[in-house]
């Protein structure tokens, strides 16, 4: 497990213990006025947001790492992640939120997001 893992899980740990998010991750909604303004929530909303999107593309990162050490080519590998992630999002959504997905990152692949020189993660 990598320092960004551990690093985000201490942030969570604080956030829940001062009741912002549950045990599962997701935020409590509390409302504005009792100590809080609705740009602090947006923020935690955001900070929380993160967070998750970094675990999870350290998770990505291992995984991807384990399969080349195993022989396993990266178109496949790529192949396979992208189809459990339409299956997954699938599954608890729905097509319309596929194809945006698609869209989305068809979008930022023309606009050279992924290009080996840039990195956002």
């Amino acid at each position: 497990m990598g320092a960004g893992f551990r690093r985000n899980r201490c942030v969570t740990s604080h956030l829940r213990a001062f009741g912002f998010i549950d045990s599962n991750g997701a935020r409590q909604r509390r409302e504005p006025g009792l100590g809080m303004d609705t740009q602090e929530l947006q923020d935690i909303d955001e900070m929380i947001r993160e967070e998750k999107r970094l675990s999870a593309v350290e998770s990505q990162n291992e995984t991807w790492a384990e399969g080349l050490s195993a022989g396993i080519e990266p178109e496949i590998l790529a192949e396979a992640a992208l189809s459990t992630a339409f299956v997954e999002l699938l599954r608890l959504s729905n097509e319309e939120a596929a194809i945006a997905l698609i869209d989305r990152m068809r979008d930022r692949i023309v606009a050279g997001e992924f290009d080996e020189v840039q990195s956002w993660h």
